[in-house]
């Protein structure tokens, strides 16, 4: 072996690798870690898609609504945070939180926290305000994997029916 490592992480959902950033000395290292705090400056437009609408004169006895919003943005990706509510007759009856990590992110993760994430209904039961948390992590190689950033990222998303 030559000392170079072929690092991959698995996709939990698709079980497919991905290869991430490899450095192979710690002058490579502070050079990324100098352009990652030079990107982090950087402002990056996000195409929030807006929920997927039922076609005229369809009648659904239960339909879902998925709002959306960034929980947090750096570089190449993006963190995004989702309310899913189920309703019928103008009443949400079932409201859960999801997130995930979008863009180019090797081997970064996200883990989405869904002990603390939550999400409060109005007292009509119309709308209400959903709480997303979670942990990014921003893994580099040196001679090795490493994680070397670990940060929790929350955000609250309001929404109505």
């Amino acid at each position: 072996m030559d000392g170079t490592i072929d690092a991959e992480t698995i996709n939990n959902s698709t079980g497919e690798g991905h290869k991430g950033i490899k450095v192979n000395n710690v002058d490579e290292y502070a050079a990324l870690l100098f352009y990652l705090k030079d990107q982090d400056g950087q402002t990056q437009t996000v195409k929030l898609n807006g929920p997927v609408k039922p076609k005229p004169g369809v009648v659904t006895p239960f339909a879902t609504k998925t709002f959306e919003k960034v929980v947090a943005s750096a570089l190449t990706q993006t963190v995004m945070g989702y309310v899913t509510v189920t309703y019928d007759n103008g009443k949400i009856s079932k409201a859960v939180t999801s997130s995930e990590l979008i863009g180019f992110h090797p081997m970064n993760t996200w883990k989405h926290n869904s002990d603390r994430s939550y999400v409060d209904l109005n007292s009509k039961k119309t709308g209400g305000t959903a709480y997303i948390e979670g942990t990014l992590s921003l893994v580099v190689l040196i001679e090795g994997v490493g994680t070397i950033s670990t940060k929790t990222h929350s955000t609250y998303i309001d929404f109505s029916i």
